[in-house]
């Protein structure tokens, strides 16, 4: 009997592990396409079950190592799973060395232009312009840029670069004088942050318009027909809007409340965004900002979204993680917008940069009814940072509960207890 094969690239998730064993169909095993700058994975954390797993070492960036390596799989393949911000690059590569094998896959042109916000920008202005806000790229911060900046975009604006994710380096500019510091502070970090983050291409800065209005995010899966099929929104909390002088998302939370008009323009938007970027067979997660102008779109990437297989989860039942490999099998994904709890989930930074003291309450939220699941990523003593200069978040933590005073109770108490206490040098 002929042996299918699955790819996954760099690494086996747990969660797609768990996933792959759900399926009906358990006539296949999983190939690890691992570029050679990629250290082989410590498996102990993942529950294999029946799964059999081989590895396989290549060079993504070798094209023609890369379709030597792979060629004796050809005709065997059911399809490729990508998991994470950092495997689309390699996702991109692979797409081009098997372009004549008849794979459910994007483009390795859609998967550049979504994972580059410039271009992003260009494909939006060009093939969707209602969706996108105005945007240019800077080299420097002299005053020739700064007089085209607020010509082209105007103030407030966005200084972010074109590659990154997690907030890194995105800062909010009021005025000139903030974006001349801004800028050349970025510049400074930039190409440290690049590598640091396993990014390969060359380092780009741009501005854009900062957008005024409600924040959400929407996870959609695009079929290999160009189908598109929405989860349902997520509704941000910005570090911003709490107080902090740091651009990070505080909150995560579902169910939203939207008008069934306010619902359908988003959906369109994110449909137009999609489109016009090109995707095919992969699911997107698409962030967003309700202004009074309409939808307008911060930026598409194709991927599941941090936190969603968890979030779609608890406050849908969704099984995220399960959509997730069907869309990319050619399978149909299992999808409902009725809410069965509400569900938080919070990303812990300090408000101030310094040596980590301590976290205030965090040993208490175990204590909570609505805990899901709580992750102390810094330990006390390291230095911190604002993610605009490179920070991580200390904790994450998700809370979700189907009675909607238990869930306020223990959302209020989360907010008003877990701090960062830090000690600034």
């Amino acid at each position: 009997m002929k042996e299918n094969i699955i790819f996954t690239i760099n690494k086996l998730n747990p969660s797609a592990a768990t996933s792959l064993l759900r399926l009906e169909r358990q006539d296949f095993r999983v190939v690890v396409l691992r570029d050679k700058r990629v250290a082989p994975q410590d498996r102990t954390n993942i529950f294999l079950g029946g799964l059999t797993v081989s590895e396989l070492e290549t060079d993504f960036f070798d094209e023609t190592r890369l379709k030597e390596d792979v060629s004796s799989f050809y005709g065997r393949v059911l399809g490729v799973i990508s998991r994470g911000e950092s495997s689309i690059q390699y996702l991109a590569k692979l797409s081009d060395a098997c372009s004549d094998w008849g794979l459910r896959l994007p483009t390795s042109e859609s998967l550049e232009v979504a994972t580059d916000k410039q271009r992003m920008r260009r494909a939006f202005m060009k093939n969707a312009p209602e969706v996108t806000p105005a945007y240019m790229q800077v080299a420097d911060a002299s005053r020739e840029t700064l007089t085209q900046i607020a010509d082209v975009v105007g103030y407030p604006l966005i200084i972010k670069p074109a590659n990154l994710a997690s907030s890194l380096l995105i800062q909010r500019c009021n005025t000139q004088e903030q974006a001349e510091q801004s800028i050349a502070s970025a510049l400074e970090t930039i190409k440290e942050l690049y590598r640091d983050s396993g990014r390969f291409e060359e380092p780009v800065l741009i501005v854009e318009q900062m957008l005024e209005g409600e924040l959400y995010s929407v996870d959609a899966y695009v079929t290999d027909e160009g189908e598109i099929i929405c989860c349902p929104a997520v509704g941000y909390v910005t570090g911003q809007s709490v107080g902090v002088d740091d651009f990070f998302l505080y909150r995560r939370s579902a169910p939203v409340s939207l008008s069934d008009d306010d619902w359908k323009a988003c959906q369109r938007a994110v449909e137009r965004g999609i489109q016009a970027i090109g995707l095919l067979s992969t699911s997107t997660h698409v962030e967003l900002c309700k202004t009074h102008d309409g939808w307008k779109i911060i930026e598409i990437g194709p991927r599941v979204g941090r936190y969603r297989i968890e979030m779609y989860r608890e406050a849908f039942g969704i099984e995220h993680s399960d959509n997730d490999i069907k869309i990319r099998l050619g399978l149909t994904p299992e999808v409902t917008s009725n809410p069965k709890a509400f569900c938080s989930c919070y990303s812990v930074y300090p408000y101030e940069e310094g040596v980590l003291d301590s976290i205030n309450g965090i040993d208490q939220i175990v204590q909570l009814a609505s805990l899901v699941q709580m992750k102390r990523l810094i330990e006390d003593g390291a230095d911190v940072y604002h993610a605009k200069h490179g920070g991580h978040a200390l904790a994450e933590v998700i809370l979700a509960h189907e009675d909607s005073d238990q869930f306020r109770r223990d959302t209020e108490w989360f907010e008003s207890n877990v701090k960062a206490k830090v000690r600034t040098v």
